[in-house]
């Protein structure tokens, strides 16, 4: 399993997240009192149609996992409410 958290607006607790491919658990941390967060996976900043996984929306402080299976590669993750709030995350 994995964690990552937000406690601002600006960028996740990490911009990198890595596990085996295959079936994977994020656990996300709202820590921000009062703002609505998610973390969503794509499989690329272009492909924001084609979402992989994501969290509820959320409002702070709360958390929420979500789990999902992933071939190996370089993925994309966002905050879908603060699109700034973005990193890779890789599946080996």
């Amino acid at each position: 399993m994995l964690e990552i958290s937000a406690d601002n607006s600006e960028s996740f607790s990490t911009d990198e997240l890595s596990a085996p491919a295959g079936t994977v658990t994020v656990t996300f941390d709202n820590q921000e009192d009062g703002v609505t967060h998610n973390w969503a996976l794509y499989p690329s900043p272009d492909e924001l149609d084609n979402q992989i996984a994501a969290t509820e929306l959320i409002t702070g402080p709360a958390t929420d996992s979500v789990t999902f299976t992933v071939e190996p590669g370089e993925y994309y993750f966002r905050c879908d409410v603060h699109p700034q709030m973005e990193g890779t995350f890789t599946a080996e």
